[in-house]
């Protein structure tokens, strides 16, 4: 049986060559026969809105079961945790990985549909393994995001990536190698 990989893309456009759509082909690519990579297109990418992307997350994640890897890019992976420190999911999440993703509620990224409660991190499922990726010199979600959710959840694995890049179209090493090694 095939590990479930579900990857939920960043914001912007999602077209041939935009957006998460390289990355998404280097992980399939990657990661190979042995892992289903889940990859829906969200609701209005280029202008998101956080409840058509919980209403159409909750439907995508209804049919996932047993043991899941979730990976979250940019947006995707802000509106990954916000769904699960609200809502309940019934599969077991092996391992949670965030890329380049924006903590909400930090100077210049106030926008409340998508800032996580207080104590978001009190109320996640239980995650196997927690690991965040982030371009030490990521010119669109600068890196202190990625230093804030280490320190919200502290048991995580902080992974800094040389570098300015963003959509990670030439992917992550060390994601691959991380999910392998699960």
């Amino acid at each position: 049986m095939k590990q479930k990989v579900f990857f939920l893309h960043s914001a912007g456009p999602q077209g041939v060559r935009e957006g998460s759509t390289d990355f998404i082909s280097w992980l399939i690519n990657k990661l190979g026969g042995d892992y289903e990579v889940i990859h829906p297109a969200m609701p209005h990418p280029d202008s998101p809105d956080y409840e058509p992307w919980k209403q159409q997350l909750a439907s995508e994640l209804k049919h996932l079961d047993g043991d899941v890897l979730l990976i979250g890019h940019s947006l995707g992976g802000s509106v990954l945790l916000k769904y699960l420190s609200e809502n309940q999911v019934h599969f077991r999440i092996k391992g949670l990985y965030l890329c380049a993703s924006p903590f909400w509620g930090m100077a210049g990224w106030d926008y409340e549909p998508f800032t996580l409660a207080p104590d978001f991190a009190k109320n996640l499922p239980r995650i196997d393994s927690v690991h965040i990726y982030h371009s030490k010199n990521d010119v669109s979600v600068s890196y202190e995001h990625a230093e804030r959710y280490k320190k919200e959840l502290p048991s995580s694995m902080l992974h800094p990536i040389n570098g300015a890049s963003h959509a990670y179209e030439n992917g992550i090493e060390q994601l691959v190698y991380d999910i392998k090694s699960m």
